[in-house]
């Protein structure tokens, strides 16, 4: 938990071998913890539709459509990247005719 939180957010990726169910108790967990301290978590997202039923949908995050390549693309912006929640990959943005640095590529 210590390594998962970036600011205001927590993010966490779970192995292939591991069910949705190590997704769903740490999702108890985390929460139970941050009630204790009076805090939450109010926008949750995960590529399991089985792991987002057990989400009050008022906590969960609104993904945006967003083309990315090929086409439209249920996306999520995760520490300044784009992640596509459908395809569990990440991807950047970069605005044609604009001049490329590190700092607005980042």
């Amino acid at each position: 938990m210590l390594n998962d939180f970036y600011v205001e957010g927590c993010l966490v990726s779970f192995p292939d071998d591991e069910t949705d169910e190590t997704a769903m108790k740490f999702v108890l967990q985390i929460s139970s913890i941050l009630e204790k301290c009076g805090s939450e978590l109010t926008t949750w997202l995960s590529n399991s539709q089985n792991v987002l039923r057990t989400i009050p949908e008022a906590e969960r995050s609104r993904p945006v459509e967003l083309e990315l390549n090929s086409g439209s693309d249920l996306c999520e912006r995760v520490l300044g990247v784009h992640w596509s929640v459908d395809r569990d990959a990440f991807g950047f943005s970069i605005e044609e005719n604009v001049n490329v640095t590190r700092r607005t590529a980042l």
